[in-house]
Parts: C-alpha cells; sequence; structure tokens
C-alpha cells in the first residue's frame, strides 16, 4: 500500500532560504533559552536532548554542570539562568558591561554573555592575579575568584610555603635597593605579598650515598633549625703517598638565616670544602698502615680549623663529627686483595697441614691406646694363667703330700704288720727271721732282673 504524504517539495522549494525561526534552531551559538522556546511544542525527545547539551546541564557523559568561559553567546531576546557557583558577564548593545555572580535569573536582549572561569585556593594556597592595570595582586586562601577579562589578565593557583614549628625562610621586596628582608618563622603558612619573593638557595649535594659519582644541586628556599647530618666523602694522600678515600659525617645545626645569606648561598659546598683543607692536613701526618691510628684526631672538631672558622662566619653551631670508614685507591685495593688472597691461602694450608697433623696424632695416639689395652689384656690373661697354674701346682702339692702321707701310713701299718708278723713267728714256730727276710729279698731281687732282662729283649 501506498500512503500519500501530501505534495513534495520542488527543486525551488528545497533551494529556499531558511526562516529566521530555522536559523535560530540550527546556529549553535543559539540562544538556550531561545531554543528553548522554539522547541517548546515539539515532544522529540533528541531536540530536548541537543538542547541540553548546548545548555551544558547534562553531565552523564561526564560534561561540567557548571559553565565556564567555553560558553559564549550572542542573544538578541533571551533570559539566563546563573546557578550558584557561576558567574556570566554581560555586555550590552552600548558595550557597557555587568557581572552577575548566581544564584540569579536575568533577561538580555541585544546582548553578547559569555560565563567566567572559576579558581578557588584551598588553605594552603593562594591566587595570583595579574590585572589588565599591569599590577599583580596575590590573595591569600581559601579564596575563589572569577576571571573577569575586563579585569584580569590571568589568574594561577600556587602552592603557599607551609612552615614547621623548627623552620624558617627569607622574604625579600624584588625592587627593594637597600635589599630590606623579612624573616618568617615558623609554624606559619607563607604567602608573598605582592613585590616580595622567597629567597632561594641553590645548595650542591653530594650522590655518594646512592653510589653514584659527583653532585646534584638542590633547590631549598626554606632552612630547618633542628640538628643535621651531612656525609662527607674526600680523597686524601696519606704520609707515604698513597691516595685514601676518607668517609666523614659532620652534624651541625643553623642558627641564623640572615647570617647565612649574607655569607653564602651554597653553605654546604662551603662545609665540604673547609673539612676538605682540615682533613687533607691530618691524614698527611699517618702512613697508610696506621691510618687506622687517624680516627681519633678525624673524630675531634678541635682538628678542624677551618670547619670551624667557616662555622662561626655563617652561624652554624658545630655538634660533631665522626670518622666512619676509608678506603684506598682501586690500585692498592686490587694490591691489598691479591695480598690478603695470599695471606688466606697460606693460613688455609697451615691450618690443614695442623688438621692433618692433628689427625695423625689422634691415629697414633689411637693406635697407642689401642696397643696398650691389648697388652693389658695380654697381662691380664697371662696374670689369670699363672694364678691358675700356681692354684693346680698348689693343689697338686696338696694331693701329693697327701697321698705321701697316705703311702706312709700304709707303708707304716704295713711295716708294723711284718714286724708283728715276725715277731709271733719267731716266738711261736721258733724260726730264723733273718734266714726269711734274706730269702724274701733275694727272691724279690730275682724278679727284679727277670723284668730287666726282658725288658731289654
Amino acid at each position: 500500500a501506498v500512503v500519500s504524504r501530501g505534495p513534495q517539495p520542488t527543486a525551488a522549494a528545497a533551494t529556499k532560504p531558511p526562516s529566521r525561526r530555522e536559523e535560530r534552531l540550527r546556529g549553535a551559538a543559539g540562544s538556550p533559552s531561545a531554543q528553548l522556546n522554539a522547541l517548546s511544542g515539539s515532544s522529540t525527545a533528541a531536540a530536548l536532548t541537543k538542547a541540553s547539551d548546548a545548555m551544558g546541564r547534562r553531565n552523564k557523559a561526564g560534561l561540567n554542570v557548571f559553565r565556564g568561559s567555553s560558553y559564549y553567546r550572542s542573544v538578541t531576546v533571551g533570559k539566563r539562568t546563573i546557578k550558584d557557583g557561576e558567574c556570566a558577564a554581560v555586555w550590552n548593545w552600548r558595550g557597557e558591561h555587568t557581572e552577575h555572580v548566581g544564584p540569579k535569573l536575568i533577561w538580555v536582549m541585544q546582548s553578547q554573555v559569555r560565563f567566567l572561569d572559576r579558581f578557588v585556593a584551598s588553605q594552603h594556597q593562594y591566587l595570583k592575579v595579574q590585572r589588565r592595570d599591569g599590577f599583580i595582586e596575590h590573595v591569600a586562601g581559601p579564596h575563589t575568584l572569577f576571571l573577569n577579562p575586563t579585569r584580569h589578565l590571568e589568574i594561577t593557583v600556587l602552592d603557599a610555603t607551609v612552615l614547621e614549628a623548627t623552620e624558617t625562610l627569607l622574604l625579600y621586596s624584588e625592587g627593594s635597593k637597600d635589599g630590606e628582608s623579612k624573616l618568617v618563622k615558623g609554624p606559619a603558612v607563607v604567602v608573598p605579598s605582592t613585590g616580595e619573593k622567597i629567597l632561594s638557595f641553590h645548595w650542591q649535594e653530594a650522590q655518594e650515598e646512592a653510589g653514584q659519582e659527583g653532585s646534584s644541586t638542590k633547590t631549598v628556599n626554606k632552612l630547618s633549625l633542628i640538628p643535621q647530618s651531612f656525609p662527607i666523602r674526600i680523597k686524601a694522600t696519606t704520609a707515604d703517598e698513597t691516595a685514601v678515600s676518607i668517609r666523614l659525617v659532620l652534624r651541625f645545626q643553623p642558627k641564623c638565616l640572615k647570617t647565612l645569606v649574607a655569607h653564602t648561598l651554597d653553605p654546604l659546598t662551603d662545609l665540604r670544602t673547609a673539612v676538605s683543607a682540615d682533613c687533607a692536613r691530618i691524614v698527611k701526618r699517618f702512613e697508610y698502615c696506621n691510618l687506622t691510628e687517624a680516627s681519633k684526631p678525624l673524630s675531634s672538631l678541635e682538628e678542624y680549623g677551618e670547619l670551624q672558622k667557616l662555622a662561626e662566619g655563617i652561624s652554624f653551631k658545630l655538634l660533631g663529627i665522626s670518622f666512619t670508614e676509608y678506603q684506598g685507591s682501586p690500585e692498592l685495593l686490587s694490591l691489598l686483595s691479591t695480598a690478603i688472597e695470599s695471606r688466606a691461602r697460606s693460613q688455609l694450608k697451615k691450618e690443614m697441614a695442623e688438621k692433618e697433623h692433628e689427625l695423625q696424632d689422634m691415629q697414633l695416639n689411637a693406635e697407642l691406646s689401642r696397643l696398650k689395652r691389648e697388652q693389658d689384656r695380654h697381662k691380664l690373661v697371662h696374670t689369670a694363667e699363672l694364678e691358675h697354674t700356681m692354684e693346680q701346682h698348689a693343689n697338686s702339692l696338696e694331693i701329693a703330700e697327701k697321698a705321701f702321707e697316705q703311702r706312709a701310713r700304709h707303708q707304716r701299718i704295713e711295716r708294723e704288720s711284718e714286724l708283728s708278723f715276725y715277731e709271733q713267728l719267731k716266738s711261736r714256730a721258733e724260726v730264723d727271721v733273718t734266714q726269711v727276710l734274706v730269702a724274701k729279698e733275694k727272691a724279690k731281687a730275682d724278679k727284679e732282673m727277670e723284668l730287666l732282662q726282658v725288658k731289654k729283649k
């Protein structure tokens, strides 16, 4: 189906110049209020969104809620709502300027409207305002100021200098011929007035603590009055012409900033120079092998004449100086390393030989102890055997003695019995006992002779 939409515009109608209402709707610089009035009869969401974007009120996409200098409009007839926290400058058709600070609703006609940028300084900041008449003004925070191009060229938010209770700084007038200065002590938040400037120092600091060579420049605009430590590494030459590097730690306390500024703007470099001169003179009295004996004079302030004169001149109170370490040149360190390595190797060999001798002595002592124990064991065995043999011999003697006594007693009984027999034989049978005995002994001798002959055969 074809739906008729009415007569189509011709080419001539398409090239017809837009009306004033269409120009106001299309112009990006058109008044937001005029755009809203023109679109009041339309329910198109896209048109309302575009108008809201032009007014800067939509913040879902991260847009600023408050308008600034980027918002500039030429308004024929309309109104503007200036929110609380905003400020607008309006120039009418005669070029007259008025400033409106929100919250406010203003009606304008044949005017130019420009919102102003807002600058805020916190309690530790201040605003540097460069005015169109050439003057520069410092406004301490907390403060809020809008940059109005009819009065201001530039506004800058700067950090104020915060002083602790132990810190101080020096303010001086840039255009003063007699060099007037003002000493400010903490605790305070310092905002220099117009024409005043905080004196800055450019101190050279050694970088040897970080393992680097050379020095770095440190900009200082306030001075701490508490005791401080300053490490210094100095190159010197001993009495035997050996180059060494000495590390000292100087402890000092600044007393008066004005006196310090009158003499120098880089006291650390001056202190390092004075300490170097005194340290070189002290080290020159000692040889490298006896340099440890220099620790006492190097740690005594009485030995540092140049340092004391300088400290008195710049109003520094010297609290002490400490000698921490020294190092020789790379060549000397290489020789010392070689010598130490050789000495260590010799000591190691000596210790190994001593350990080996101790091990041999231990083995020998163990062997001697074993032999002694073996001898003691053999001696105990021999003593036991000897005691056993003697005990056996004693037992044998006792047995033989008992056997002998028993045999003697038996022989005595036999003799007595035989004697009694012969006496009875003599008395009763009247036999010649002598002949009987001789015959008996002869028979006995003959028997023994027969036995001998049998043995010989």
